[in-house]
């Protein structure tokens, strides 16, 4: 089941539809340097063409979403263009607590990248019949008032770097 949510979340952050942009728009998305730096709250806003919801950066329970793709990644999945090999996108999303949990800070990142090939220890995330990405990291931590990183044991921790990607750098 759980599973079946992130591949669902997912989706959800994949499907971007393809604008251009010189810089930052109102809802924190960056056409040029292929970026979004905002609230998950605008990122579905700008997907469905709804007006931008105001925020501030050090808001307590609201989701933030910073995700980068790489240029190849844009022009498959989004002007049709031929699927290269290594195309990526990665995402990292965090949320300052409130309540009982004030002063934490929850975290999920992660990393997905095309290949024609299966990738072992990945999980595939099928986008077509003919389409794959491969989820090769995935995170879900907190972090405490103190700074210190608690990494949430039943979450799904994927670490499955392609040859492909050498070191996995971004």
């Amino acid at each position: 089941m759980k599973v079946k949510v992130i591949i669902s979340l997912l989706m959800v952050i994949v499907l971007l539809p393809s604008a251009a942009f010189a810089s930052f728009n109102e809802y924190g998305y960056n056409a040029e340097a292929n970026i979004f730096n905002g609230t998950l709250e605008n990122w579905d806003n700008f997907l469905f063409d709804n007006p931008v919801t105001p925020y501030d950066q050090n808001a307590k329970d609201v989701q933030f979403l910073v995700r980068k793709w790489s240029i190849d990644f844009d022009n498959a999945m989004f002007n049709g263009q031929t699927w290269v090999e290594g195309a990526w996108q990665q995402a990292h999303m965090y949320t300052y607590l409130s309540g009982e949990q004030l002063g934490w800070t929850h975290n999920t990142m992660f990393k997905m990248v095309y290949s024609s090939k299966p990738i072992t220890g990945a999980l595939e995330i099928p986008i077509t019949d003919q389409v794959s990405l491969w989820l090769i990291q995935y995170k879900e931590w907190l972090i405490n008032p103190l700074g210190n990183e608690i990494q949430i044991s039943d979450s799904l921790n994927i670490k499955a770097i392609p040859p492909s990607l050498g070191s996995g750098a971004y």
